[in-house]
């Protein structure tokens, strides 16, 4: 089992091959407690992996894993959100649903890291779509 410190290099590695050495790593960090905003941390308990997230010392999200990869793609697909967000404001289109830019680019980030992290986040998007489809009127 990879200590907390071994896996926030193995992050900060998958970063590097996402945005390139150039671009900071600030997303790609794995807090190892708590930073109340809504965030995960991450923790070690009974030699399971946890991703937590609290907001303002409420813990409303705790997923557990049995393998470093699982938890390193939590951490990863949030810091590929994040990435993915902050650069669809700078490519919005009106009469665009600005989710079509943003899940695009979200999937060819999440593939620099990972093929299977990118078809995995592929399914979850789709499901997010047979519930919600694009709507271009809103965009």
């Amino acid at each position: 089992m990879k200590t907390l410190a071994e896996l926030q290099q193995a992050l900060l590695s998958t970063g590097q091959r996402i945005a390139g050495p150039s671009r900071p790593n600030g997303c790609f960090v794995l807090p190892t407690s708590p930073v109340g905003d809504g965030s995960a941390h991450a923790e070690i308990v009974d030699g399971r992996y946890h991703y937590v997230q609290s907001e303002r010392g409420t813990e409303y999200c705790r997923k557990v894993a049995a393998d470093e990869d699982e938890l390193l793609y939590w951490f990863t697909a949030d810091s590929v959100w994040t990435m993915a967000s902050d650069e669809e404001l700078d490519h919005r289109q009106p009469g665009v649903d600005c989710r079509r830019w943003l899940f695009a680019r979200e999937l060819e980030l999440l593939a620099r890291a990972s093929e299977r992290w990118a078809s995995r986040r592929r399914q979850a998007q789709a499901a997010v779509l047979a519930e919600h489809p694009f709507d271009d009127s809103l965009g």
